[in-house]
């Protein structure tokens, strides 16, 4: 019982820091290359590294089970989709 409950612990941290922790601070360096050497014009870069922030701080959030991924569920099931946007497909 004690095996297993470690296991499944050890299981979501993982899942946690693999794709998500490790991709925010990834994204960050390679950003901050980009934005620090030139490579590619700083108005690129710049998106890149508020964005690697962002997701290393989500990361954080969901490691110590702050923040759950249920936002875009949870707006869906009190607004639902915006049936107004959707265009109807025209076959020719």
């Amino acid at each position: 019982m004690v095996v297993g409950a470690t296991l499944k612990g050890f299981h979501d941290w993982t899942l946690v820091l693999g794709p998500n922790f490790m991709l925010g601070i990834n994204t960050f360096l390679y950003s901050y290359v980009f934005f620090v050497s030139g490579l590619v014009p700083k108005p690129i870069a710049l998106p890149g590294l508020t964005a690697a922030t962002l997701i290393f701080l989500v990361s954080l959030l969901e490691l110590f089970r702050v923040v759950q991924q249920v936002s875009v569920a949870g707006w869906l099931i009190r607004k639902g989709f915006n049936l107004s946007r959707i265009q109807p497909i025209r076959l020719y």
